[in-house]
């Protein structure tokens, strides 16, 4: 079953919805995204609100990041999105948020990750069945995670998310 572009637009705007609500998402930040075909993606357009998303709030880009509709801009970080896409066929989705608490823990960690060892949630992290181990979360600028996709990590963990700090 191939799904229509305003289905499509409705799941990221209910997806707006639920990360605002939750607190996820404040205001105008982060950015959702889902694969439209082979080579195009539909993508939340630069500066909306994204618990007051309408169906007028999303663009079609190419894979390169290129609007393809006139009169809409595509966000800051719409490359993040279409070279996920790019790298693995199989991601349908991407939704990428700035909550306040990551954001805020990004900006006081010295460091650029932090790293957790012998803490029961991590088996909450895909791929991490243990507590008896070690993984991270990497915190990076965009455009440095852009230039380093997909990321590697040379601390000895696997890095379960990457977060942007800007």
């Amino acid at each position: 079953m191939s799904l229509t572009r305003e289905h499509l637009a409705q799941e990221i705007i209910d997806a707006g919805r639920f990360l605002y609500g939750r607190g996820w998402s404040p205001a105008t930040s982060s950015n959702y995204s889902t694969r439209l075909s082979p080579t195009e993606a539909l993508l939340t357009v630069s500066g909306k609100h994204k618990g007051q998303l309408g169906l007028d709030d999303v663009l079609a880009t190419d894979l390169s990041g290129n609007s393809l509709e006139p009169g809409k801009k595509p966000s800051a970080e719409t490359l993040l999105h279409t070279q996920l896409y790019s790298w693995r066929p199989e991601i349908g989705a991407v939704l990428h948020t700035h909550s306040v608490n990551a954001t805020v823990l990004s900006r006081l960690t010295p460091q650029d990750f932090i790293e957790f060892e012998d803490y029961e949630l991590q088996k909450a992290f895909s791929g991490v069945s243990t507590h008896e181990s070690r993984c991270g979360c990497q915190f990076s600028t965009m455009t440095k995670t852009l230039r380093a996709w997909p990321p590697r990590c040379s601390l000895g963990w696997t890095p379960i998310a990457i977060a942007s700090a800007t």
